[in-house]
């Protein structure tokens, strides 16, 4: 099942160091309106806490603003290919 309609080939992952940031972030994006939601951290990535949040990659200035404005600095962000 695809998380967006349409035909998104990509999807913005952004990992965290923390289980705390992924949390504060995944409720702060949802006030916000930018829809994702926590995933394990792909393989790919590497993040300390394992979780990730996914989202569409149409919305990577919001989430960067959105993590600046929350002060979350331990997240990386990347777009991956769905599978």
């Amino acid at each position: 099942m695809r998380l967006f309609s349409g035909k998104t080939e990509t999807a913005l992952v952004v990992a965290f160091d923390s289980t705390a940031s992924a949390f504060a972030f995944s409720d702060a994006a949802g006030q916000a309106g930018i829809e994702g939601r926590l995933v394990p951290t792909p393989r790919s990535l590497s993040a300390g806490c394992g979780m990730a949040w996914r989202g569409a990659p149409a919305s990577r200035e919001r989430v960067e603003s959105l993590l600046a404005d929350e002060g979350i600095d331990d997240a990386r962000i990347a777009l991956l290919p769905l599978k």
